[in-house]
């Protein structure tokens, strides 16, 4: 290919996209449109924090209320709950594990 006819082709595609242009115009939503979104966007954002917080705490207070009730109560009970709390996780990650592996052979 020549540099005449890289240069032609260039400028019809040039003109093609100019006539594209023309046809379908770019439309831009204006700035109060885009600040619209964003606030509405941040109170959403912000009301969802506020429930997975509330949430949590709530969470965490019940935990440690049985957790508390638990140990004053019946403190053999109490260990073999935390062990539970530490071993069954492991076991668990242990087995999916153990499944997932495949035999290659």
């Amino acid at each position: 290919m020549t540099a005449h006819d890289e240069q032609s082709t260039l400028d019809e595609m040039k003109k093609g996209l100019d006539q594209l242009d023309r046809l379908h115009p770019v439309y831009t939503p204006d700035l109060q449109w885009f600040q619209a979104r964003i606030a509405a966007e941040q109170k959403k954002l912000r009301r969802r924090l506020l429930q997975d917080l509330l949430l949590f705490w709530l969470v965490a207070a019940v935990v440690l209320t049985v957790t508390l009730a638990v140990y004053t109560q019946n403190r053999s009970l109490y260990l073999i709950l935390q062990a539970l709390a530490v071993f069954v996780p492991v076991v668990w990650l242990l087995r999916t594990n153990a499944r997932k592996q495949v035999d290659t052979k």
